[in-house]
Order: structure tokens, then sequence, then C-alpha cells
């Protein structure tokens, strides 16, 4: 029998015995809360507002003592007026002031990383931190001579994150007496010095999500393209580093949602294909790129662009018997990257093996004297169903 035929015959026998190939997914859609306030992956409480208008839901006071400039017209009468474990939020806007943070466990929240903007002067620093677990995100530090500095007695356990520092001639200072703070999840961007840090105990990055910060001068290689640097980017100081800095520049609330687990057959056989589907969305509607991960040392590349809050889906097939662990994720069109979603376990047992020469001549001596088979095989040049 001829190689030719073989496609009608199997075909033959699926019309004759009325078998299909469908199957049945149903995607699984993570529950997306436009105006979700917290997230556990960025800083301790860290605001995310996904939608405009921002503080649609944010104006009650349980969720922020003081607004600015709402309630006070700079940060500083804010920061002076606050108590421990305040919570402030900064709305948009261009704020010519120096901070003096003296209040400890205070969040102080601007609502765009890169539109609420704090500039200080070509003296002294614009940002300074003299207390301990205060919580600084969201804002804009730029055109100064120092960004931001720890100073004081007690400058601990503070957090640093979801910030650019933007054209300083130091973008942040670690001073003597600063102990156990963490940085990540900022931008450095055209600052003459991005960071000083001569002590060695900063932790520059979160190594719970093991992420760091995007530093613009970073000459790194991202090979297995996860969106972290394979290698850590050095800090001026004495040898501290970013051990997982990013290679696109942080867009904190703007970051896609997490994708959903995949969605498709957990046990097959290999050398058969398998589609996959997942589901993610972004923040600013943005159009996303899915990359799915098989476990196998293989991947999908890229794919997209796809309309935020739509499915992907993508089909592969294991070599090898196994279990594998298949995850997702995606970036949007600006070049912010997700997390990566929970991983689905595939087990791939073996394939049976099965004499197909003796069944093909089997099954083709007994279609032959089908009408409706023979129909199908002699219009196969015309190239109808096969």
């Amino acid at each position: 029998m001829s190689d030719l035929h073989r496609p009608c015959i199997f075909l033959c026998i699926i019309i004759l015995v009325g078998l299909s190939d469908a199957s049945a997914e149903v995607m699984q859609r993570d529950s997306m809360d436009g105006n979700q306030l917290y997230r556990a992956s960025g800083c301790s409480q860290q605001v995310v507002l996904a939608d405009q208008p921002y503080l649609s839901e944010v104006e009650s006071p349980s969720l922020f003592d003081i607004i600015v400039p709402d309630d006070y017209p700079t940060i500083q009468e804010a920061i002076d007026h606050a108590t421990e474990y305040s919570k402030i939020y900064v709305r948009s806007g261009l704020y010519e002031e120096q901070i003096v943070v003296d209040v400890n466990a205070l969040q102080i929240i601007g609502e765009d990383l890169f539109t609420t903007v704090i500039q200080g002067n070509d003296h002294g620093a614009t940002v300074e931190v003299h207390a301990f677990l205060v919580t600084i995100s969201g804002f804009n530090i730029s055109y100064s001579d120092l960004g931001l500095t720890f100073n004081g007695s007690s400058p601990t356990f503070n957090t640093i994150c979801g910030n650019t520092f933007f054209s300083n001639a130091i973008g942040i200072q670690i001073g003597g007496i600063a102990r156990s703070n963490l940085i990540y999840h900022n931008n450095f961007l055209q600052n003459q010095l991005h960071a000083l840090d001569p002590y060695e105990n900063t932790m520059w990055y979160d190594s719970d999500i093991q992420e760091g910060n995007y530093w613009d001068d970073y000459t790194g290689a991202d090979a297995d393209t996860d969106g972290i640097g394979d290698s850590p980017y050095e800090i001026p100081g004495n040898h501290s580093q970013d051990s997982y800095p990013l290679m696109s520049v942080y867009y904190d609330s703007a970051s896609p949602n997490q994708p959903s687990t995949p969605v498709g057959i957990r046990q097959g056989h290999i050398k058969d294909t398998y589609r996959y589907s997942s589901q993610a969305s972004d923040p600013r509607s943005l159009e996303l790129f899915y990359w799915f991960e098989w476990g196998d040392g293989n991947d999908s590349g890229w794919i997209g662009p796809i309309p935020s809050g739509l499915s992907c889906n993508a089909s592969h097939a294991w070599d090898q018997t196994g279990q594998y662990h298949l995850r997702v994720r995606v970036k949007n069109s600006a070049g912010a990257f997700s997390r990566w979603s929970d991983p689905l376990v595939v087990s791939m047992p073996k394939k049976l093996s099965v004499d197909m020469t003796h069944w093909e001549q089997r099954i083709f001596h007994c279609i032959s004297f089908n009408p409706i088979a023979r129909f199908l095989i002699s219009n196969n040049n015309n190239d109808k169903f096969c």
C-alpha cells in the first residue's frame, strides 16, 4: 500500500465509525479586580491602582491616613503630621522639596513612579530616611545632587521599591549606619552614578521573588529571556551586588498580571502533540506576548501580540517519558514582564508500539469494499479530504 493512501484510510475510518477528535477545554480565568489595592509580590502593602481614576476606591481613611495635596500641600508637611504606621498617599504632580523621613513605620506611596516627581536641588539629598520600617514607593526622584540616602540614628529595615531615580548626580547612597534595608524594583536612569554602597549590608534585590532593579548601564546578557540578567550588577563601593538585575524598565502597577495556570491534558503519550492555553491581562490594556516553557528545555518563543484579557494557545510534543512542569510568562508591548504562572504538571508515559503495517493492510482490505471509502480514496488527487 502506498504512503499516499495512508492518510485517507485513517480519515475513512474516522468517518465510518463516527469518531471525533474534539477536546473540551475550560479556560480558568483569574478573578481580576481592576481596583485591587495591594499585592503580595511588591512592596509591603504596596498600592496597585490599575484603573483611572487612581483614587476611585482609595479615599477611605481606613486605607490612607493622609493624602497629598488634599490634606497637606507638601510631602514634608504630611510626614510632620503623621504618626507611626501612618499611610501617606501622594497624587501625581511636581513636588519641589527636600524630604526628611523621621517617623518610624510610615508608608509613603506615590500615584505613579514616573509622574509623581520629587525634585530637590543641587545641595544635599532630596530624600533622607532617618527612621526604620519605612516604605517609599511610586516616586520619580530626579534632578538633584543626591536622590535618596539613609542617615540618622536608626535607618534600618526600610524598603525602597517601585521608584525611578532619574538624572541625579547620585541615585542612592548608603550611609555607614544603615542596616538591613531592601532596595528593589527601582529604575536607575541617566544618573551620573546610580548608587554608592561602601558597606555591603543592603539588599539590592528581593531574594524571595529573585528580582532586583533596572540599571540603564547594565551590559549583561539574558540568555534564557526571563527578564533577569544572567550576571550580577556591581554596585560601586565595596562589592555589593544586585544579583537579579531587570532587563527592562520596571513599570510597577503597569506590569501584566500573573498568567493563569496552563490548561490542557495532564497525561499523554510521547511524540503526540497537545495544546495548552493560558490567560493574562494588563492593567493598562496593552497587548501581551506569551512565552510557554515546556519543562524539557524547549519553549514556544514569544507568541503575540494578543489583546489583554484574551487567552493564548500553544502546542508541544514531548520526546521522552517523564514529568514536566509547564509554565507561562507574559510581557506587554511596553516591555514589562509578569511573574511566571503556577506550573501545570504533565506526565508522559510510554507510547504503545503497534504493528501499523499489519493493521493498515487489514483495514484497507475491509474498507476497499465500502463504496464511501472508495469514493474518498478516488478523490485523493483533488485534495478534497486529504
